[in-house]
C-alpha cells in the first residue's frame, strides 16, 4: 500500500486472489472500523491458434485458456456455425470456400483479452484420370481432367513409360515394351489432393503375311499364313467362289 493513512491509497497485491482490508477512523480517543474485501483476477492473454489450412467447409478450432477458470466465447462472420461458441475447441461450418477470421474472447471474472486466427478452407478436388484405353502401337495421349480451376495435377507412372509433361492431364506418352500399365493422377488445390488410376494398354502392330505367291495342280491348295505376333489372330477373306477348311486358321485348305 502506497500510504496506509490515506483512504484512497494505491495498493497492489503479490498474488491474485480476495483480501479483506480494516478500515480504521479515529477522532481522538473515538474510533470505528469497516472492511473491505479486493478481488484481484489475472488478465489473460488470449490465444485463439495458429494459422491454418483445411480441406473442406470444416474445421476443429484450437484456442487455448491462459488462465485456469476463464470461459471464453468465438465470434465469426455471418453464416458461420459452431458447435459451442464456448467451446475452445469447437467445430466451426463455414459456407463457402475461402479465408476467415474467428475472434476468441477470454474471460477471467470480467477482465478479457481477445485474440484472432485466420483459417482457410479449400475444396477437395475430385481426380479424374479418364477412361482406360487401348491403343496399337507404343505411342498415346492421356485424358485426364482438371475437376477445379486453378489446380495443379502430378503423373506418377511405371517403369518403362515416359511422358512428355508429367503435369499436364492430357500429356502424350510412350512405351518402351507393349502390355498393361497403371498411372496414377494427383489432382491437388494446394494442400488439398485427390487420386485416380487410369489403364492404359499398348499392343503391337501385326505385320501380316499370307504366304508367298504359288501355283498348284488343282482345285484345292493349302495356304501357309504366318503369325507376326505371339497369341494374335487371323481372318481369310477372297473370291465369293471359294471356301476354306478353317476360315481363320493361318495354314488351312483352300478349295
Amino acid at each position: 500500500m502506497v500510504d496506509s493513512t490515506s483512504p484512497t491509497s494505491a495498493l497492489s497485491a503479490n498474488n491474485y486472489g480476495a483480501y479483506e482490508l480494516i478500515w480504521i477512523e479515529n477522532n481522538f480517543s473515538c474510533s470505528d472500523t469497516d472492511t473491505v474485501v479486493m478481488v484481484f483476477h489475472e488478465i489473460p492473454i488470449a490465444f485463439a491458434g495458429n494459422t491454418d489450412t483445411v480441406c473442406g467447409l470444416d474445421y476443429a478450432l484450437k484456442a487455448e485458456y491462459s488462465v485456469t477458470g476463464t470461459s471464453g466465447t468465438w465470434s465469426a462472420p455471418a453464416g458461420v456455425s459452431f458447435s459451442n461458441v464456448n467451446d475452445s475447441d469447437a467445430m466451426v461450418t463455414v459456407p463457402s470456400f475461402g479465408t476467415y477470421t474467428f475472434l476468441w474472447l477470454e474471460d477471467n471474472a470480467g477482465c478479457t483479452d481477445q485474440a484472432s486466427v485466420q483459417i482457410t478452407f479449400l475444396e477437395n478436388p475430385v481426380a479424374n484420370a479418364g477412361l482406360n484405353d487401348t491403343v496399337c502401337g507404343l505411342n498415346n495421349n492421356l485424358s485426364a481432367s482438371f475437376s477445379l480451376s486453378g489446380t495443379s495435377g502430378q503423373w506418377i507412372v511405371p517403369a518403362g513409360l515416359s511422358l512428355v509433361d508429367s503435369t499436364s492431364p492430357t500429356s502424350a506418352l510412350s512405351a518402351s515394351t507393349y502390355g498393361s500399365y497403371e498411372l496414377l493422377w494427383i489432382e491437388s488445390n494446394f494442400s488439398c489432393s485427390d487420386t485416380d488410376t487410369v489403364v492404359m494398354v499398348f499392343h503391337e502392330i501385326p505385320i501380316a503375311f499370307a504366304g508367298n505367291t504359288d501355283t498348284v495342280c488343282g482345285l484345292d491348295y493349302a495356304l501357309k499364313a504366318e503369325y507376326s505376333v505371339t497369341g494374335a489372330l487371323g481372318t481369310w477373306s477372297g473370291p465369293a467362289a471359294v471356301s476354306y477348311t478353317h476360315l481363320r486358321a493361318h495354314e488351312t485348305s483352300l478349295h
